[in-house]
């Protein structure tokens, strides 16, 4: 035997590359706590490297996709742990390899006479081990965070008597192709952690993004002084692989919109995990909410990515490569109708229609759960906004009574319809129309110009006396700037409300008053109006607050203008 340092030096880099299939034994366990365990894990697919992002897919891949095409070959570092795991002919071959190194590093012509028996010892507990590199064809799917048997572990399978290793590690290059996929699994073993720390204790319907956040946040994040659920080791310098600092830590702020990205950038992966098993499955959340969510967010990325911030994306992707605003569950695998029929058959009529899309206003994903709940300054959407709750228009009109009603709506651009809000840690709106924004760390005056003058809402904005978005005058204030702001834009196309009770209540054409004065025959507003029963047009701008004033609209309608 050498001595031991010039052994350690002799086994400091693996043996090989060789082939599963000659080396390695039918002995190797592929089940139990004894799996073969793969460090510097690296995956190649038609010659081209290739990492769990593009290998794995949800359902059967595309068939333009590398892996329907030609097979995943993987490569590792493993470390032989009982001479038992070698075939005969992989004994020799690996003792070979020992002695032509050894020899190599000998000064004298001898012949090396070392053997790997000698090398591993007689006895249990003695000896050496040494590490190979080992070429598999890759079988099944790989498995992170989800095995009842290794419920921590990374598992990977061959195609060879189906052996199942344990990643310990990736290679750089395969560790940059697989940042989604490790994300995904982190993501989705986190929500059934919650709902096991629940006990499925809260009911299905209120199992949305607000109880993953608020859970991850309250319950969750005291365990992060010793240990992360959510972590990058690229950025985690003294994290291990399962999540364990070395020292304890002084945990930072992470804000809640933050957490909520986490989950957005991966929210139709999420959904489509949920969807896509055959048979029943005990629900992690509530499918129609998630929905909902995953088209919010696709919305929301457009908006921080036109105030130059990225928020909610996958790795690598940007929000021009996503410019549809339809969720594309088949980039999972399978076509757009296999989808489609998962949705229908785990939760019927999921999908809304493009008319009720139309009247679907998107709830504050930033701040749902630090909404204000007062009457008096919210406002209320609802989906019976349709053309059946539309009364027939009088005699006198020439249209029939839904291309009247659908003429109307469709000049209001559809995001006047949708709820705005601000996200989480920012304090400026943006009008998904123009340039027109809304700074509260710097109102202008023609922001201020909108509200009634010398209220209590100019006041307290001026005078800068309020500490958070969420307090109500500020949320009186902010609906009341946006609300006459979209105004403007219905103005635009055509389009005005008449207002009852300082609410909103009939749609109707609307003429500048300067046409109007030249207009050969002037129409009266009853002939003009739409009028929407339920709860009026629901789209109830806060009551209690006085209507625009003619002044402040023109003034507005000229400065957005300028703008564009």
């Amino acid at each position: 035997m050498p001595p031991k340092l010039k052994l350690e030096k002799l086994l400091k880099e693996p043996f090989g590359p060789y082939s599963d299939v000659e080396l390695l034994s039918g002995v190797l366990p592929s089940k139990g706590r004894n799996i073969g365990r793969l460090r510097n894990v690296w995956m190649t697919c038609n010659g081209r490297s290739i990492g769990f992002d593009e290998s794995e897919f949800i359902a059967n891949p595309p068939q333009n996709s590398r892996v329907a095409k030609y097979s995943v070959h993987f490569y590792g570092i493993l470390t032989i742990e009982t001479l038992e795991w070698l075939t005969q002919d992989g004994y020799k071959w690996l003792e070979a390899d020992l002695r032509e190194r050894d020899q190599e590093a000998r000064t004298s012509t001898h012949i090396s006479g070392l053997t790997l028996k000698q090398l591993y010892g007689f006895r249990a507990g003695e000896g050496t081990k040494l590490s190979v590199y080992i070429h598999c064809e890759k079988n099944l799917l790989a498995e992170f965070m989800t095995s009842n048997s290794f419920p921590n572990s990374f598992l990977i399978h061959a195609k060879e008597r189906n052996r199942m290793f344990n990643i310990r590690s990736l290679c750089a290059q395969t560790l940059s192709q697989s940042r989604n996929f490790l994300s995904r699994f982190r993501l989705w073993a986190v929500i059934k952690e919650i709902n096991k720390a629940d006990d499925y204790k809260t009911p299905l319907h209120k199992r949305t993004i607000d109880y993953l956040v608020d859970n991850y946040l309250t319950r969750f994040r005291t365990k992060e002084h010793n240990q992360r659920i959510i972590f990058d080791p690229l950025f985690d310098s003294d994290v291990d692989e399962e999540g364990i600092t070395k020292r304890p830590r002084t945990l930072r702020h992470i804000p809640r919109a933050q957490v909520i990205g986490m989950f957005a950038a991966q929210a139709e992966w999420l959904l489509a995990y949920q969807v896509a098993p055959v048979g029943s499955r005990q629900w992690e959340v509530d499918i129609a909410q998630w929905i909902k969510f995953c088209r919010i967010s696709k919305q929301q990325r457009k908006t921080a990515a036109a105030v130059g911030e990225a928020w909610g994306l996958p790795h690598g992707v940007h929000v021009r490569d996503d410019p549809s605003e339809d969720l594309n569950l088949s980039q999972f695998g399978q076509t757009r109708e296999f989808w489609e029929k998962r949705l229908q058959d785990k939760h019927p009529s999921p999908e809304l229609s493009d008319e009720d899309q139309d009247q679907e206003m998107v709830s504050n994903v930033g701040s749902q759960t630090e909404a204000v709940e007062n009457e008096a300054t919210r406002f209320i959407y609802d989906s019976d906004f349709s053309e059946d709750s539309t009364p027939p228009p009088s005699e006198s009109e020439s249209e029939t009574p839904d291309l009247k009603y659908h003429s109307l709506v469709a000049r209001v651009p559809r995001y006047c319809w949708e709820k705005p809000f601000i996200p989480c840690g920012r304090f400026i709106w943006l009008c998904a129309g123009c340039g027109y924004t809304i700074d509260f760390l710097n109102l202008t005056e023609e922001n201020l110009k909108t509200l009634p003058p010398n209220s209590h809402l100019t006041h307290i904005l001026k005078n800068q006396t309020w500490e958070y978005l969420k307090e109500v005058p500020i949320q009186e204030a902010f609906y009341l700037m946006v609300q006459q702001h979209y105004l403007i834009h219905a103005r635009e196309n055509g389009v005005d409300f008449v207002w009852k009770n300082n609410t909103a209540t009939q749609l109707k054409s609307w003429t500048p008053p300067s046409l109007l004065r030249r207009s050969a025959r002037p129409h009266s507003q009853s002939s003009l109006a739409t009028e929407v029963h339920g709860t009026d047009l629901h789209v109830e701008w806060l009551k209690g607050v006085k209507r625009p004033s003619m002044d402040s609209l023109h003034h507005l309608h000229g400065t957005v203008r300028r703008r564009v």
